[in-house]
């Protein structure tokens, strides 16, 4: 009997994609993933992307003035009534006088090509450099957009990550409520405890269960907006990693020259410099060679070939030579205005580094601090935890009451809370300080 073994690879073919279907989906992004996902699928930074290519061809149609210009040119004339001219009456045998002529034909046809070419303009030479210094300034835009989408989804992504640990710190306390209900009710069985006790605890656990539906609430909204910024479908699922205790800091050397606001103004400012050398390079002259060739048909009857067609041919070689003036102070005005642009770049080039220098001072300050308001919030965690886990053994034991372990309880939410501010609070500040100190690419 033949055995088949076709049947055989193409289920272990499913099988085998079936697998790696749900290990995709199972895999949890990370920072760096998200952050390079949502680099590629940026509709900000695909836009940006486009200026881009716009402004190459602008430096290519600043560049195409300085190829040869090729140009065709026709007329057509139709001379109703001539021109009519005085010759000296010794040429028609009556001196003395003046005798009208007229001159010319009725209809001239013209056609002609003529070929331009730009052989010497310092205006064109800046134009190209500063078209040049337009499309640097422009990757710089390009780098900004992606920056901004960095900061934005690694802010998101920390807060997704606070909030699954807030839902587990929920949960956890819904699970100690929920044993100490079962407690409280064999108490109450036994006479121990009262029905109000009991009462309370469900209290307890329906403010717990409501604020974890909010946390539920956030969280789906959070990773909604998170799928946006990644470009990923809106019915597809999505998990990040749950661990906070990496940190994205480098080192603390402040570096304000790789931040990119700085960085597109020393570009804005050698683009100013280059509008005002071609402004400068308007009082030079210009030099341009030319040939053109042309034919010209002049007849009195209405014909463009055959034997009453008179087509004669005209070509000429050339250079025009163009030397300004006066322009009525225009290049004058203009100048002074790139002048002042410069000096405004300059004035928030200063600006912009003082405020740099006051973003980083201001983001160690808040890092340092944030680092260690999160030591003390986890080490109060940790203090209630041990208060509260005591004051439940003396409660189960019948030693003391059930409003001094809700204090506990409320004294211990507090704690957990506050953590979680000071982690969100961490978690930004190590992201501003990042960013002020322009390495906000580094966590790529």
């Amino acid at each position: 009997m033949k055995i088949t073994l076709k049947p055989i690879w193409s289920l272990l073919l499913l099988v085998g994609m079936a697998y790696q279907a749900s290990a995709q989906t199972n895999q949890k992004l990370s920072l760096k993933a998200s952050l390079q996902k949502a680099l590629e699928n940026s509709r900000e930074v695909r836009a940006q992307k486009l200026g881009r290519k716009a402004t190459n061809h602008q430096v290519k149609e600043v560049i195409s003035q300085g190829l040869p210009q090729i140009s065709a040119f026709g007329s057509f004339d139709n001379n109703m009534i001539l021109p009519t001219q005085f010759l000296p009456g010794e040429l028609a045998g009556q001196p003395g006088g003046l005798v009208p002529v007229q001159f010319g034909t009725r209809y001239n046809t013209t056609v002609g090509v003529e070929l331009q070419q730009l052989i010497f303009s310092q205006s064109f030479v800046a134009g190209v450099k500063a078209a040049k210094k337009a499309r640097a300034l422009t990757e710089l835009q390009i780098r900004q957009s992606e920056e901004d989408v960095l900061y934005k989804v690694a802010s998101l992504y920390y807060g997704i990550q606070v909030l699954l640990k807030q839902k587990q710190i929920l949960l956890d306390n819904l699970s100690q409520i929920n044993t100490l209900i079962n407690t409280t009710e064999l108490q109450y069985k036994n006479g121990i405890a009262k029905k109000v006790d009991i009462t309370r605890l469900k209290v307890n656990q329906v403010n717990l269960s409501t604020d974890l539906d909010q946390v539920e609430t956030t969280y789906a909204q959070q990773i909604n907006m998170l799928k946006y910024y990644l470009g990923t479908p809106q019915n597809e699922t999505i998990a990040i990693d749950e661990n906070t205790s990496a940190s994205i800091l480098s080192d603390y050397t402040a570096s304000f020259d790789k931040r990119t606001e700085i960085q597109l103004l020393y570009k804005q400012q050698e683009l100013n410099q280059e509008d005002i050398k071609q402004v400068k390079a308007g009082y030079l002259p210009t030099l341009t060679g030319f040939l053109r060739y042309s034919q010209m048909n002049q007849t009195n009857e209405f014909a463009f070939s055959g034997a009453n067609a008179n087509w004669n041919e005209t070509a000429v070689l050339g250079l025009r030579l163009n030397i300004p003036l006066f322009d009525g102070f225009t290049k004058s005005h203009r100048l002074q205005q790139k002048k002042i642009t410069m000096a405004q770049t300059n004035l928030r080039i200063n600006d912009t580094k003082a405020m740099m220098a006051t973003q980083y001072q201001n983001s160690l300050v808040k890092l340092q601090k944030q680092q260690d308001i999160l030591g003390k919030q986890k080490l109060n965690v940790t203090l209630a935890k041990e208060v509260y886990s005591s004051i439940e053994n003396q409660y189960k034991q019948g030693i003391t009451t059930l409003t001094d372990l809700l204090n506990t309880e409320n004294s211990l939410k507090t704690a957990q809370n506050s953590y979680l501010k000071a982690l969100v609070e961490l978690k930004v500040a190590e992201l501003e300080f990042v960013k002020a100190n322009g390495k906000i690419r580094d966590i790529l």
